[in-house]
């Protein structure tokens, strides 16, 4: 059990070992917190289990988790791989990106998958609580195509906007041939 220190009120934990070592290097958390005279609730509704393969440096006052180098985030059905993520247990969000190599080119961009979707991009933020995001560089298939877009927003757990987009069904990084998109929905 990992000891959890007091965090001022207005929230206080009421559950110390909240946070448990499932093995060497995973490591489940699933804090209950109570806000000053209400009732005590779950931060989220299901255990979000994490690893690295560097380091996971947990901020107890400020109720972060950052981890380094093939990070993997768990939450029901979603999942989410990058070489840097940060966990925020207070706004319910998560930040991803890849981080620069010996020879400074950016690898373990964030792979995020939900249910049967997948997308591979440059950075994302997502909230666990309301599924809505933001996602830079996104490339993902859409039924025979791809999808690449520089800006999408996810809007719902089945919706997205997209700005600045390509629809191919050439599999290259920079496609040969593609439907331009300015915006989509």
């Amino acid at each position: 059990s990992v000891e959890i220190p007091e965090i001022p009120v207005p929230v206080k934990v009421l559950a110390k070992d909240s946070i448990s070592i499932l093995n060497n290097d995973t490591i489940s958390v699933s804090p209950v917190i109570q806000l000053a005279d209400s009732v005590a609730k779950p931060v989220l509704e299901s255990i979000i289990t994490y690893s690295a393969v560097d380091s996971i440096n947990p901020d107890f006052e400020n109720q972060k988790i950052y981890m380094y180098k093939k990070g993997v985030i768990n939450y029901q059905s979603i999942e989410l791989k990058a070489d840097y993520i940060m966990l925020d247990l207070v706004s319910k969000e998560v930040y991803a990106e890849g981080l620069p190599d010996s020879t400074g080119t950016i690898v373990g961009t964030p792979v995020f998958k939900e249910g049967n979707e997948e997308f591979e991009s440059k950075t994302m933020r997502y909230n666990f609580e309301t599924q809505k995001g933001i996602i830079t560089d996104v490339k993902t298939t859409q039924g025979d195509g791809f999808v690449h877009s520089d800006l999408t927003k996810k809007i719902s757990k089945d919706e997205f906007v997209l700005e600045k987009g390509k629809y191919t069904t050439c599999d290259a990084e920079h496609p040969h041939f593609y439907l331009r998109m300015t915006k989509a929905k």
